[in-house]
């Protein structure tokens, strides 16, 4: 493990010019086969910096800027066909159906009435089913507006 890591670190100096003081440092120094990795990345180097006096010169790159240009164009002129040929005053293609919505004041009602009902003669029990009936209207209104996974306090349904 040593090794590799110690390699890695010789890597990294040759990148930075500083291959000879990391070479002569730490584990590199006392082991073999890391001093056999340093004289190959020598090498490497020497044939790397040789052939990159005799590489060509790089051609330039086409200005991108002229091949951006037709593209934004066209995204212009699209959207403008868009805009010119859909008005804003055609009408919806599709038919809106109304759908009823829940009368939850209708069923807020129904259960005050009953709970009026039972609850006419006031007994201890009375407390009792008041409370009851407190709890069975919030249980309604979560199960029609649809909140029945978050209203336990503990966070299970």
């Amino acid at each position: 493990m040593r090794c590799l890591y110690s390699r890695w670190q010789l890597s990294n100096a040759l990148d930075r010019g500083e291959l000879d003081a990391a070479a002569g440092t730490g584990h590199a120094a006392s082991c073999a086969r890391c001093q056999a990795h340093v004289r190959a990345l020598r090498a490497l180097h020497a044939q790397l910096v040789d052939g990159a006096a005799l590489a060509p010169e790089p051609i330039a790159a086409p200005r991108r800027r002229l091949l951006v240009a037709p593209l934004v164009f066209a995204g212009a002129a699209a959207a403008v066909a868009v805009i010119v040929l859909r008005s804003p005053g055609d009408p919806p293609r599709d038919t809106v159906i109304a759908m009823p919505t829940p009368a939850l004041d209708n069923v807020r009602r129904v259960a005050d009435r009953v709970t009026t009902a039972f609850t006419a003669e006031r007994t201890s029990l009375d407390a009792e089913l008041e409370a009851l009936a407190e709890d069975g209207r919030r249980g309604l209104d979560a199960a029609l507006l649809g909140l029945g996974e978050s209203s336990s306090p503990g966070g299970e349904p």
